[in-house]
């Protein structure tokens, strides 16, 4: 699934992407002779979205990648993306959801994750009860960070499995890359 060719750090979109709205409006609405401000939001979109393991902004969590992919792109943490770019995603996400069954259990995964780490990033051993008994016991702690690796090495298999249904879906039998319209 490539709506985006990375090209000297800009996204550029595919032939089959300008069929599509809203890239093709993107496009459309830039009227500047390089179509900056359109590369610059086919970027943005490119990466807040791409699962690919090329892509920088993929590892971060979902919280946060929009605050870094705003900075990137457009030198503002706090950048509010435009009704077309916000569009744009959405579409994306669609065909990533369409190219990979495995990637909302996936991130839904990953979320609980996320949420085990802050629970163990504030976990207080010192906590007690009203009766004065330990609210968290170092044992089960211990043995939760133990399960910990089992937890991350699933989440690697999944992401593997993700990469491959949406690699594999956009190849033919001879290795060539397909068109979205192609299937």
């Amino acid at each position: 699934m490539d709506l985006f060719t990375i090209e000297n750090g800009v996204a550029k979109p595919s032939e089959h992407a300008l069929l599509i709205e809203p890239f093709k409006t993107i496009w459309a609405e830039d009227k500047s002779r390089i179509k900056g401000e359109a590369m610059k939001s086919f970027t943005y979109i490119e990466l807040l979205c791409s699962i690919k393991k090329s892509n920088p902004f993929s590892g971060y969590d979902e919280a946060i990648r929009p605050q870094k992919v705003g900075k990137e792109v457009y030198k503002d943490e706090g950048y509010q993306p435009t009704d077309l770019e916000k569009e744009g995603i959405k579409v994306y996400i669609e065909f990533l959801e369409e190219a990979s069954p495995t990637l909302s259990f996936y991130r839904a995964s990953l979320r609980a994750a996320m949420e085990l780490k802050t629970f163990y990033d504030t976990v207080d051993l010192n906590e007690r009860t009203n009766s004065g008994a330990a609210v968290y016991k170092p044992g089960d702690i211990t043995r939760g960070l133990k399960e910990t690796a089992e937890v991350i090495k699933s989440l690697k298999e999944l992401e593997g499995q993700v990469q491959t249904e949406v690699v594999e879906k956009s190849k033919t039998r001879g290795q060539r890359e397909i068109g979205m319209f192609e299937r």
